[in-house]
């Protein structure tokens, strides 16, 4: 008799709904790995009799004819929008509901929303037991047009724009421009946002178009609005001059551009290297979170090795925004030590006699494994390779 195997599957959403008896019976074991697990009343009560091991965030009990249905980015529901089969949707994004979609939405058995779910204020009673937001949810009026991008209240805008109307952006809006400011309030237009940003000497204007409750960052007179995330360096300056307001982050700075700016706000984050913290300081007029970096910055990587030529031709390396970083087998502690410095990486994997020193010199790293750590893992089981079946997918369905 040929010898049961033990099924693994790791995977982000298992659907189990349909699982045969004879399925779980030709298995000596089955364990699950997942974020969301779909059963039914039936499978359910089959992984009682048998040896199902279910390690999941959530288990949701869901009827056979309900569609799955996996959305990244931007997901629009709206009244033009047929009602389809029965539908639990999972967006990692934005979801953005129209008004009028309450029809549609009967058909979403539940919509969960990885991100953030935008929608009009007359849709709330729609989504009651329906929606779940792992992340920010924003409701505005119902007599307000709903603009995705950021708004520029620039001339084109301001000719567009109905009279008597209101205009919702859940990002900043800017109103730099005097004619177009001056002819939106002729027309007695209202934007609504949390955020906008407005020239300092326009602000009796443009304080008549925006909500009491927004908040108002003042461009001085002579300076540059620059939109976005941006690195100070010389090209910038050549461009927009020496007094700027940075309407994002700044990623990084190039040595001894900061001393020579005569004015600089920023709206959002600031990452610069530790030798012009100073001369960042005394002209930065505002700033969001400001973070310092040793060395040469590497960031945005989704997977980077360390090894000994990178740390000997970097003298000091900061590695930020990393997924996973790898330090390989030949690095010492020695090596590392004052030399390299980690932000903001997801995971980090090394030897575990580097874990210590790597430890003191990083900063919202989400975990540290080594080899000791992932064999610890495997052994627990004590199931040996052969024996297991190992499935790895985004979904699968049982």
């Amino acid at each position: 008799m040929e010898e049961k195997k033990v099924l693994s599957i790791d995977t982000m959403i298992c659907d189990l709904r349909t699982v045969s008896e004879e399925t779980l019976q030709s298995y000596e074991k089955i364990n699950i790995s997942a974020m969301t697990v779909f059963v039914t009343e039936r499978t359910q009560e089959l992984f009682h009799r048998y040896p199902v091991n279910l390690d999941a965030m959530a288990v949701e009990k869901l009827d056979e004819n309900v569609r799955l249905v996996e959305q990244n980015g931007v997901y629009k529901i709206t009244d033009q929008v047929q009602a389809g089969e029965p539908t639990y949707l999972t967006i990692s994004g934005q979801l953005q509901i129209a008004k009028g979609a309450e029809k549609v939405l009967e058909s979403y058995v539940k919509i969960v929303v990885n991100g953030k779910a935008v929608y009009p204020k007359s849709i709330e009673k729609a989504l009651v037991g329906k929606l779940t937001c792992n992340g920010a949810m924003t409701v505005y009026p119902d007599d307000a047009i709903f603009v995705e991008k950021e708004l520029t209240a620039d001339k084109v805008f301001a000719a567009r724009a109905q009279e008597n109307t209101a205009y919702y952006t859940d990002r900043k809006a800017y109103l730099l421009d005097a004619d177009a400011v001056e002819k939106l309030a002729e027309k007695h237009v209202r934007i609504l946002t949390g955020k906008a940003i407005a020239a300092e000497s326009l602000l009796d204007t443009a304080a008549l178009l925006l909500d009491e409750e927004a908040e108002i960052i003042l461009v001085p007179e002579g300076c540059s609005c620059v939109k976005g995330d941006v690195c100070l360096d010389q090209k910038l300056v050549r461009r927009y001059g020496k007094k700027l307001l940075i309407a994002g982050n700044v990623t990084d700075a190039q040595p001894g551009v900061a001393a020579t700016l005569e004015y600089l706000q920023v709206t959002g984050r600031t990452m610069i290297p530790e030798s012009e913290m100073e001369a960042f300081d005394a002209v930065c007029e505002s700033s969001g979170e400001v973070t310092t970096y040793k060395g040469k910055l590497l960031r945005d990587i989704g997977e980077f090795a360390v090894d000994q030529k990178l740390l000997e031709a970097a003298k000091e390396l900061t590695v930020a925004d990393c997924g996973c970083v790898k330090v390989v087998e030949d690095v010492t502690a020695e090596q590392i030590k004052d030399r390299l410095f980690l932000k903001d990486c997801g995971a980090v994997e090394c030897a575990e006699e580097l874990q210590g020193i790597l430890r003191l010199q990083s900063d919202g790293v989400g975990a540290f494994s080594g080899k000791e750590a992932i064999q610890g893992v495997e052994n627990s089981t004590g199931e040996a390779d052969g024996k297991v079946t190992k499935i790895s997918a985004m979904k699968y369905v049982m």
